[in-house]
C-alpha cells in the first residue's frame, strides 16, 4: 500500500516497532499468567513504555498529518465560500446597476424623449406653426398612439386656421368694396357722391317749399 519510497520506508519502522512492542506484551502478559507479577510490572513499567512511545512517535505524525490536510482543505473551503460570496455579491450588484441603467435607457429613448418632442410640437402648434412633422405617430406603441392624437389637432388647428385666414380674405373683400362705393368708383350698388347730390337736391327744394307756404298764409291773412 506504499506508493512512495519513503512511506514504505515509515511503513516497515512502524510494523517492526509494533511488532517489538507486541513481543514486550506477550512477555508481561507471560509473567503475569505465571504469577510473577513484579517481573510483568517491570517490564511494562520499563521495556512497553518505551515501545509505546516509539509507536506513538511513527504514528503521531501520520495522524497529525491528515489532521492538518483537513484543516487546511477547510480553510481552502471558508476562503472559495467567501470568495464566492463576494463574486456573487459583486454580480448582483453589477447586474442590479446594468438593469437600473437599461431601465433609464429605456425610460429616456423610449419615454422622454418621445414626449418632449410631442410636447415641442404642441408648443410650436400653438404658436402657430402647423407644419411640424410629428415622427412619433409612426409607433405602434402608446407613443405612437399619443402622437396619432397629436396630428390629429394639428389637422384641426390648421383647418381653424385656413378657416379663420377664408374669413379675414372675406372680410378685407368687403371692406375694400364698401370703400370704393364710397369714392364713387364702385359699381356695386353703392351710390357715389354725385349721384347722392342729385337725390339730395329736390328733398332741399320741397324743403324750401315748405318753409314759404307759412309766409304767403301769413300775407294773406294780413290783407284781408
Amino acid at each position: 500500500m506504499s506508493d512512495t519510497a519513503e512511506r514504505k520506508a515509515v511503513n516497515q519502522t512502524l510494523r517492526d516497532t509494533m511488532t517489538e512492542f507486541f513481543a514486550i506484551m506477550d512477555r508481561a502478559n507471560l509473567h503475569g499468567m505465571k504469577n510473577d507479577n513484579e517481573t510483568a510490572s517491570k517490564i511494562l513499567l520499563t521495556e512497553a513504555t518505551v515501545g509505546l512511545a516509539k509507536v506513538r512517535a511513527i504514528t503521531q505524525p501520520r495522524i497529525d498529518r491528515p489532521t492538518a490536510e483537513l484543516r487546511q482543505a477547510r480553510d481552502d473551503a471558508e476562503q472559495a465560500v467567501s470568495r464566492a460570496s463576494t463574486l456573487l455579491v459583486a454580480t448582483a450588484a453589477f447586474g442590479l446597476l446594468g438593469a437600473l441603467t437599461l431601465a433609464s435607457l429605456i425610460v429616456v429613448f423610449g419615454l422622454t424623449r418621445p414626449m418632449g418632442s410631442l410636447v415641442a410640437v404642441l408648443q410650436r402648434m400653438a404658436k402657430g406653426d402647423t407644419e411640424a412633422e410629428i415622427v412619433e405617430a409612426r409607433r405602434g406603441d402608446e407613443i405612437g398612439a399619443v402622437g396619432k392624437a397629436v396630428e390629429g389637432i394639428k389637422a384641426m388647428v390648421a383647418q381653424k386656421a385656413a378657416e379663420q385666414a377664408e374669413i379675414k380674405r372675406g372680410g378685407h373683400q368687403q371692406h375694400r368694396r364698401r370703400g370704393a362705393g364710397l369714392r364713387g368708383d364702385g359699381g356695386c350698388g353703392d351710390a357715389g357722391p354725385g349721384r347722392r347730390l342729385r337725390a339730395v337736391a329736390p328733398i332741399r327744394a320741397s324743403r324750401r317749399r315748405g318753409r314759404a307756404l307759412p309766409r304767403h298764409r301769413a300775407g294773406g291773412l294780413r290783407r284781408a
